[in-house]
C-alpha cells in the first residue's frame, strides 16, 4: 500500500487487497474518521464506491470508474433499496468531500 500526505490529507493506493479493505475501512469509520474512495472488482466481489463522514459510512455498487450503479432488470424494474443506498452514499460523499476538500 502506498500513502501520500498532502496538507493533512492522506491519499492511499493499494493493489491486490482482500475485500477492498472493507474491515480496515470499518475500523476507520468506528474512529469517526472521514474518507471516500472506490475499488475495482475482486474474485468474490464487484467494484464498489464508499464514503464516510465522521463515522457514518456507506458502500455501494459502482462501475469501473467508481460511479454509482443501480442494477436494472430486463423488465425495467430495479430495487428501491439499492436506489436508497445510492442516495445515502451521495449525501455522505458530498459531506465528506466538503469536509476534506474545504469546498
Amino acid at each position: 500500500m502506498k500513502f501520500l500526505e498532502d496538507n493533512g490529507i492522506i491519499h492511499a493506493t493499494a493493489n491486490e487487497v482482500n475485500s477492498g479493505l472493507e474491515l480496515d475501512r470499518m475500523k476507520l469509520a468506528e474512529e469517526k474518521l472521514t474518507y471516500y474512495g472506490n475499488h475495482g472488482p475482486g474474485d468474490n466481489y464487484g467494484s464498489m464506491a464508499f464514503a464516510c463522514f465522521k463515522g457514518k459510512e456507506k458502500s455501494i455498487n459502482a462501475n469501473c470508474d467508481g460511479k454509482p450503479v443501480i442494477r436494472i432488470q430486463e423488465d425495467g424494474s430495479f430495487d428501491l433499496i439499492e436506489l436508497e443506498a445510492v442516495l445515502q452514499y451521495l449525501e455522505i460523499l458530498k459531506k465528506a468531500k466538503e469536509y476534506i476538500e474545504g469546498s
